[in-house]
């Protein structure tokens, strides 16, 4: 696998992060203080989430299969938006309650897989 797909895959997943921030922070409104931006998290948290994914998907789509990349990051997807959630769950200002919370993220990574699943695949 061309080590340039791996680099799209990886900005695309970026962009893809980016912006379903953006718009979970739109659709969750709420009171926000002065100068604040609809990210929760740093873009650089995202940029090395979204390299780990891309790391995963060029294994995944190099060696070991084609089938099943929604059940798979999918999957990485819950588990990562349920450590999040246990690490902000006593916090006031969260948008959404907690098993949605985690839900949208099994979906965003699923998202994040497919977009992934298109460039490498």
């Amino acid at each position: 696998m061309a080590l340039t797909r791996i680099v799209l895959g990886w900005l695309a997943t970026w962009l893809l992060f980016l912006l379903w921030e953006a718009v979970e922070g739109k659709v969750a409104g709420g009171p926000r203080e002065p100068g604040r931006t609809v990210l929760r998290r740093a873009p650089g948290a995202y940029f090395i989430e979204s390299l780990f994914l891309a790391l995963i998907a060029g294994l995944w789509f190099a060696s070991l299969g084609h089938g099943g990349w929604w059940l798979l990051f999918g999957l990485i997807g819950l588990l990562v938006e349920w450590a999040g959630w246990m690490r902000i769950a006593n916090m006031d200002d969260t948008p959404f309650p907690p098993l949605l919370h985690v839900l949208l993220g099994g979906l965003r990574g699923a998202a994040a897989g497919g977009v992934l699943s298109l460039i490498l695949a």
